[in-house]
């Protein structure tokens, strides 16, 4: 079985409130599974995928104009 998060980890992991993460989902910004209204899971490698892509790597050798 694969694993899956809570709402409340979710939120420990990105140091955002609970709330906060309610909104991603409302606005279909994270990648979760419902189970019921307030029965909502991320499954781990959906929600790792889900940071790497929100990953900026800074420019190496730009200088400032």
């Amino acid at each position: 079985m694969e694993e899956l998060l809570t709402v409340k980890q979710v939120a420990g992991i990105l140091r955002i409130s609970r709330q906060e993460v309610y909104r991603l989902v409302a606005r279909r910004r994270i990648p979760y599974i419902r189970f019921s209204i307030r029965g909502i899971r991320f499954r781990v490698e959906d929600f790792e995928e889900w940071l790497r892509s929100k990953t900026i790597t800074p420019a190496i050798g730009r200088t400032k104009d």
